[in-house]
C-alpha cells in the first residue's frame, strides 16, 4: 500500500506541474509536461520522427512527434493509474481483513470452509512462520447423528439410479463421494469387487444366476463415524532444540483447537513451558506483485507503441510497391497519347481527388502525387517537386520514376516513351514475383496447421485399426 500511495503522490505532483497545459484530460496534462518541459524531451527517437514524417508528410515532424509522445505517454499513464487503483484496493482489503485479534481467531459457521492463516510466532528471540488450518465450527455428537440419519436415507434413494429396487439391479449403482450441504466424507466397500466395483460399476456380463453383493458405506466427520478405523504407526524424527520448541507450540495450538472445536473462536496458547508466545499475522503481500505487473505492463505498452508505428511504415511501403504497376501504366497511357508530363500527372491527381478519394478509397501513391501538385502550385520548382515525390515514397521504383521525370525536364522526351514502356513491363513482372512470394509465405504459415490436421487424420485411422486388431 505504501508504494501505491507514493505513486498516487507522483501523479498529483505531475498534475500540479502540468496544470498550465491546455489539455483538459489530467493524463494529457501530465504527458504534456513530461514531453515538453522535462528531461524526457531529449529522448525522442529519430527513427520515430522519420516514421511520422513518412506517414504524415504534410505536417511538421516536430509537432507530430510531440503529439505522438503525448498520446503514448497519456495512454501508459492511464493504464498504470488504473492498475495502481486495483493494487490499492487489494491492499485496503488485506488491511481491513484481520483474522487475529487479542490472540483470538474467529471461525466460520458450520457451513463455512476451512481457512489457512499465516502467523509469525515469536518465543523469546526465536521466530517462526506458522500456517494454521482453521476449521469451521463443528457439529456435536447429537447433531452429527441426526445428519448421519438424513444422509443414509438420501444415499439409499440416490444409489439405485435407473434400477427399480435393490431386489433387481441390472445397471450401475451410484456411490456418491459426498452430498451437497453435508460436511461428511463417504467411503464404500463391497464384499465382492468381481461384480460391483468401488465406484458403483456393475459387472454382470458373465453372471449366470442371481448373486448377492453387499456394499458397506462409511460416513465420517472429524472423530465421528459409523464404520471402520484404519490404524497405522508413525515414528517421530529427531528434532533440533528450536524445532522441538515450535513443535510444542503447534501441538498446544492443536490441543486448543480440539478443545474449542464447538466454540465460535479459537484462543491461541500464550505460553509453552515457561516461555511466552507472541503471535503476529502474516499479511498477504500480493499487491506488491500486482504493482510490479502493472508497472511492467506500462513499460511494455510504451515500447510496443514504437513497434506499431514501424509496422505502419512497413505496411505503407508494401502498399506503395503493389500500387506502382497500375500508376505507371496509367501515366504511360496518358503520355503516349500526347499529353505533357506535368499535365498527365495533374490529371491523375485530380481524377483521384474527384473520384476515388470522394468515395473514401485512399491510395497512398496518388496522395503523394497530390502533395507534389500542391508543391508546384505553391511555387516549388518542377524538378524539386519530382525529387521530393521520390524521396517521400522511399521505394526504388518511385525514386527511379522521379529520376525519369527530372531527366525528361533536362534532356527532353526523346526516349521517354520507350523507357516508360520498359518500366511498365518490369513493374508488372515484379508484381507477379511479389504475388508468387506472398503465396509462398502464406503456404509456409499454413504448413503447421496442415501437419496437425495430418496427425489427427492418422490417429483417427490408425487407432481404430489397432483396437480392432487387439480384439
Amino acid at each position: 500500500m505504501i508504494i501505491s500511495f507514493i505513486l498516487f503522490g507522483i501523479y498529483l505532483f505531475l498534475i500540479f506541474l502540468g496544470r498550465k497545459e491546455p489539455d483538459k484530460n489530467p493524463f494529457w496534462k501530465m504527458a504534456g509536461y513530461l514531453v515538453n518541459k522535462s528531461p524526457m524531451k531529449q529522448i525522442n527517437s529519430e527513427s520515430v520522427k522519420e516514421n511520422l514524417k513518412i506517414l504524415h508528410p504534410l505536417e511538421a515532424a516536430t509537432k507530430q512527434a510531440e503529439i505522438y509522445y503525448k498520446e503514448k505517454l497519456a495512454f501508459v499513464l492511464t493504464v498504470v493509474f488504473v492498475g495502481n487503483c486495483l493494487v490499492f484496493l487489494v491492499g485496503v482489503n488485506n488491511w481491513q481483513t484481520s483474522n487475529l485479534e487479542n490472540n483470538r481467531i474467529m471461525r466460520d459457521s458450520y457451513e463455512g470452509q476451512k481457512r489457512f492463516i499465516k502467523l509469525l510466532a515469536a518465543v523469546g528471540e526465536s521466530k517462526k512462520e506458522l500456517v494454521l488450518e482453521i476449521a469451521p465450527i463443528k457439529y456435536n455428537r447429537v447433531q452429527i447423528e441426526e445428519i448421519f440419519d438424513e444422509m443414509e436415507e438420501k444415499i439409499r434413494k440416490e444409489m439405485l439410479l435407473e434400477n427399480e429396487s435393490f431386489d433387481v439391479v441390472r445397471s450401475d449403482l451410484y456411490f456418491p463421494g459426498s452430498l451437497e450441504g453435508y460436511p461428511v466424507e463417504i467411503s464404500y466397500e463391497t464384499d465382492n469387487y468381481e461384480y460391483v466395483d468401488i465406484d458403483g460399476t456393475v459387472k454382470n456380463q458373465a453372471l449366470k444366476e442371481p448373486f448377492i453383493v453387499s456394499a458397506k458405506v462409511t460416513l465420517s466427520y472429524e472423530t465421528y463415524m459409523r464404520e471402520f478405523t484404519v490404524p497405522f504407526t508413525l515414528y517421530p524424527k529427531k528434532y533440533t532444540k528450536e524445532e522441538t520448541l515450535f513443535q510444542a507450540v503447534e501441538q498446544a495450538i492443536a490441543e486448543n483447537d480440539k478443545k474449542q472445536a464447538t466454540k465460535e473462536e479459537l484462543i491461541l496458547p500464550q505460553k509453552v513451558g515457561d516461555k511466552t508466545i507472541v503471535y503476529e499475522e502474516i499479511k498477504d503481500n500480493s499487491e506488491n506483485t500486482l504493482f510490479l505487473l502493472v508497472i511492467g505492463t506500462g513499460i511494455l505498452l510504451y515500447l510496443l507503441k514504437d513497434r506499431e508505428l514501424s509496422q505502419e511504415v512497413e505496411k505503407r511501403r508494401k502498399t506503395l510497391v503493389l500500387e506502382y504497376p497500375e500508376f505507371i501504366s496509367k501515366f504511360t497511357l496518358l503520355t503516349g497519347a500526347g499529353m505533357p508530363v506535368k499535365a498527365a500527372l495533374k490529371k491523375l491527381a485530380m481524377d483521384y481527388k474527384n473520384n476515388e478519394k470522394m468515395k473514401g478509397q485512399t491510395n497512398i501513391t496518388y496522395e503523394e502525387l497530390l502533395i507534389t501538385m500542391y508543391e508546384m502550385e505553391s511555387g516549388v520548382l518542377e524538378e524539386a517537386a519530382y525529387d521530393h515525390f521520390g524521396k517521400r515514397c522511399e521505394i526504388p521504383q518511385y525514386i527511379k520514376f522521379s529520376g525519369l521525370l527530372i531527366q525528361n525536364l533536362k534532356k527532353g522526351s526523346k526516349d521517354m516513351a520507350a523507357t516508360l514502356e520498359k518500366e511498365v513491363r518490369e513493374s508488372f513482372e515484379e508484381r507477379k514475383n511479389n504475388g508468387r512470394r506472398l503465396g509462398e509465405e502464406a503456404g509456409t504459415k499454413l504448413l503447421l496447421p496442415m501437419m496437425l490436421m495430418l496427425g489427427i487424420v492418422m490417429v483417427l485411422i490408425i487407432v481404430p485399426a489397432f483396437l480392432s486388431y487387439q480384439i
